[in-house]
């Protein structure tokens, strides 16, 4: 007989409640952790309350029809306590390693390596190499995330990092180059990625920018390598540079699989070797990124584009996604004969979206909110000034009227397909979280306007796109409101990287089949 075993751990809000969850046997034996509280409720929903013995109120019996327990062969699980480091890396903390460390301080090449090591963490799952080596970066950076971690505290953690692609996807399959830099520049970091294809970066080049960079604590260099090139077991991985040795030529990796292995220094050649090793996922070189704070940037505060708007995630992607993408790119890259007013463009660009909103077909949503855990009540007040200056200003853009015009004489029918497009994440708050539960489908469309990358493949024609893009440009300024002008600009950036993605893919991600490798 199987049970699920809950163990309270911590109240993080008001509303919601972390468990650790267990699957257990009758013998008490454990049989595996439920990781997410997504999968403990599937379980659960399968018992009934009424089944639930009250002697043990901890403990919840299921699964009925289960064979008895002698007659179930569970697999062994293997397990590790670290690995051992390779002959080709040095552990940091070895007498060696000590050693580096000293002489690479004289050489004056490890000032990146203070502020990343104030928040040195060790990844939360398996896959999170990427996402942990993210947070250590924006944290060094001291960038704000405008969203409360846990109690009053805003800080970044791994779990607010799905602007790009969903946590469950990342858990399972971690995230490739292309990825890592889309989520990064979503939350305020200006990245300057670099593949290691032929001919891009020699290694001497490599050299220069490692020992530039490590003189420097205002911007960070992160690897995404092969490990089997460095003789580790696994395949990709991100980590951030924490220090250079000029004299041995030696780069310090401050690998975020702490449980695996430990910060360690690797020759360079050998890391730009791993470097060069192709994704097998993705067909292409893996290489590196200088990443730094945007400025006057922030994250985005109020909108996000939905998990079917992701560049990974086969079960997610609906192939009316890239269809409705390329459809509207089409439309905007005609060229226009005639000459429109200010007035005339707006009311044009408002139809031409909504036009093709209107097509999409099946259940699809593409836009919804930041704010997916909460009730908005819980935002710091700050930035809950921030989101009423954005929607008002949303509402005082040109743009804004000619949607809300447009969506008045809309038949009943198309007016449900938008209005399924964009949806709030929140919870229903009684009315209490104004001015929150006033979006509508009207605001949606209005920023989804203002943040389309018109311009992406266009260059030197006077096109519809070309036009939208100046207007939009001319709007911002016109209005004069800092946070909807960043907002916009994160958010353009994510499609843009969208764009991009379905221009060279329009059949959607590959059906994946990636495990990941201890």
């Amino acid at each position: 007989m199987r049970y699920i075993g809950l163990l309270p751990h911590h109240i993080l809000t008001k509303k919601s409640l972390t468990l650790s969850c267990w699957e257990i046997n009758t013998t008490g034996t454990t049989i595996r952790q439920l990781r997410s509280y997504t999968q403990a409720r599937s379980l659960l929903n399968r018992v009934s309350l009424a089944n639930r013995p009250l002697e043990s109120p901890s403990v919840f019996k299921m699964d009925p029809m289960a064979p008895p327990d002698g007659n179930r062969a569970l697999p062994p699980m293997k397990h590790f306590y670290r690995k051992v480091l390779p002959q080709s890396c040095i552990s940091f903390s070895s007498e060696d390693g000590k050693k580096f460390f000293k002489a690479a301080i004289l050489e004056g090449n490890m000032e990146c390596y203070f502020k990343l090591a104030a928040q040195f963490r060790t990844q939360d799952e398996p896959a999170f190499c990427g996402l942990s080596t993210m947070v250590m970066v924006l944290n060094a950076l001291d960038i704000d995330p405008g969203r409360i971690w846990k109690g009053v505290w805003r800080w970044y953690h791994e779990n607010m990092l799905d602007c790009c692609v969903p946590l469950e996807v990342v858990q399972q399959q971690g995230i490739n180059f292309d990825q890592f830099v889309c989520g990064a520049r979503c939350n305020s970091l200006d990245v300057e990625p670099t593949r290691m294809e032929e001919g891009v970066m020699s290694v001497e080049e490599f050299r220069e920018l490692i020992r530039n960079y490590t003189k420097r604590d205002d911007a960070f260099v992160v690897l995404s390598y092969s490990r089997r090139t460095l003789d580790q077991s696994g395949e990709g991985h991100f980590s951030p540079v924490g220090g250079y040795h000029p004299g041995k030529d030696l780069v310090l990796i401050l690998d975020t699989a702490r449980f695996k292995y430990p910060p360690h220094w690797v020759p360079l050649d050998l890391i730009y070797k791993a470097m060069k090793e192709i994704d097998q996922d993705t067909g292409k070189p893996r290489g590196l990124m200088v990443m730094s704070r945007k400025k006057e940037s922030h994250p985005l505060l109020l909108f996000r584009l939905s998990s079917n708007m992701s560049v990974t995630a086969r079960v997610l992607f609906n192939p009316a996604v890239p269809e409705f993408m390329m459809k509207l790119k089409t439309q905007t890259d005609r060229t226009l004969e005639e000459t429109l007013s200010v007035d005339a463009l707006a009311d044009r660009a408002a139809r031409d979206m909504i036009q093709v909103l209107a097509e999409i077909s099946g259940h699809v949503t593409i836009m919804t909110t930041q704010l997916d855990i909460t009730c908005p009540q819980d935002v710091a007040e700050k930035h809950e000034c921030f989101i009423q200056h954005l929607i008002k200003a949303l509402q005082e853009t040109v743009i804004f009227e000619k949607v809300t015009n447009i969506c008045k004489s809309l038949p009943e029918d198309k007016m449900e397909v938008m209005e399924n497009l964009f949806e709030p994440a929140w919870p229903s708050c009684n009315g209490k979280c104004q001015p929150f539960n006033k979006l509508k489908c009207e605001h949606f469309i209005t920023f989804f306007i203002l943040t389309w990358p018109y311009r992406t493949g266009v260059s030197g024609e006077t096109t519809l796109a070309a036009l939208y893009d100046q207007m939009v440009e001319d709007e911002l300024q016109r209005i004069s409101v800092d946070v909807l002008s960043m907002e916009v600009k994160s958010l353009k950036d994510q499609l843009h990287v969208l764009m991009e993605f379905y221009q060279n893919n329009p059949k959607g991600p590959e059906p994946c089949c990636k495990k990941i490798k201890l």
